[in-house]
């Protein structure tokens, strides 16, 4: 077999095993890249008749040097790894099993073949890998802590009214580019200062309100040109919390040159979250669903209730931005 028949069967085979979509093959004008419609269709017979010449190839390629050549094959034959040999073995053999039985116990109009793979289970445990910090190998205790870490939702919000919703694709704030601090709020709404309290933040939340404040602060300042103003969303010193293990996940993916959110950055993001908790409530949703813009409405209520706090910097220099404006 020369080399474009070697390299022909491959590309076969692989636009065989990846359909993914009905229309692929009508589209590509390719009738390998068609969905399986039955246990004979061409598809099929290549599948087999490779299966039949990858066995066949490797058992010619286990044979030593003397029968080898009392075959009259080449004395150096070229062979594929003991395990990309298997794993590809073992691959055209379990889909022509799997076809055949979907086929025996049912009557399917279609088989795609692209839909029997690991890409999303895969695509998980290589999140989970990142989120302990690229360690290869870490053990089943530290993989259920990351995945409560991940299930902590902290964009999955409810309206009674509503219903359950993502802030990320929700239409009912309407996003503007006018930030005005001149802005009225219901006074009735500033009753929420005295029950943000009542929305708790559990230790196993905390490092994700971490990590999500130093990804602001991270983008925050690069909008930025004055240190002293970047200084006052970002540090490269890490962050003292109470709570010692808040900070150890992030403390996982700092290699050395990770910025880290300041204390006021993190209290923006927990302020932020708890008032918003509040306004979706039964005792102030109706007000705050009547407000022209809620997104505003959030960013005013947020910075008084940190002016109140006494916790808002108070920044002089020279580039003369507007504090509340970057906030």
């Amino acid at each position: 077999m020369g080399t474009k028949e070697f390299i022909d069967q491959f590309l076969k085979w692989w636009n065989i095993v990846k359909v993914k979509n009905s229309e692929k093959g009508k589209r590509l004008k390719n009738l390998f890249c068609d969905p399986i419609r039955s246990k004979d269709q061409m598809s099929m017979v290549f599948l087999n008749k490779f299966y039949d010449w990858l066995a066949s190839w490797n058992n010619k390629s286990a044979l030593p040097l003397e029968k080898r050549k009392e075959l009259g094959l080449p004395g150096k034959g070229g062979k594929l790894s003991k395990e990309t040999q298997f794993a590809l073995q073992f691959t055209t053999k379990s889909l022509i099993d799997i076809v055949n039985h979907i086929f025996k116990e049912h009557t399917p109009e279609y088989i795609l073949l692209g839909k029997f793979q690991t890409d999303s289970l895969e695509a998980r445990f290589e999140q989970y890998r990142q989120m302990s910090g690229e360690i290869i190998m870490f053990h089943a205790f530290k993989y259920l802590n990351l995945k409560k870490a991940k299930n902590c939702r902290l964009d999955k919000f409810s309206f009674r009214k509503k219903g359950e919703f993502h802030i990320k694709s929700s239409e009912i704030f309407e996003a503007t580019s006018d930030t005005s601090v001149e802005f009225e709020v219901d006074e009735e709404l500033y009753e929420v200062f005295d029950t943000t309290t009542d929305v708790e933040i559990s230790p196993e939340e905390m490092p994700a309100f971490i990590y999500i404040s130093g990804y602001v602060a991270k983008k925050v300042s690069q909008k930025l040109i004055c240190d002293l103003c970047t200084s006052k969303f970002i540090t490269t010193k890490g962050l003292k919390y109470e709570i010692d293990t808040a900070c150890k996940y992030v403390s996982l993916l700092d290699r050395g040159g990770l910025k880290w959110p300041t204390k006021y950055t993190l209290e923006i993001l927990v302020e932020s979250y708890q008032i918003f908790n509040k306004l979706i409530r039964k005792e102030f949703e109706e007000k705050f669903l009547k407000a022209n813009n809620h997104k505003q409405l959030l960013e005013h209520l947020v910075f008084d209730k940190m002016e109140l706090l006494n916790t808002v910097p108070e920044v002089s220099c020279e580039c003369k931005n507007n504090f509340v404006l970057i906030v």
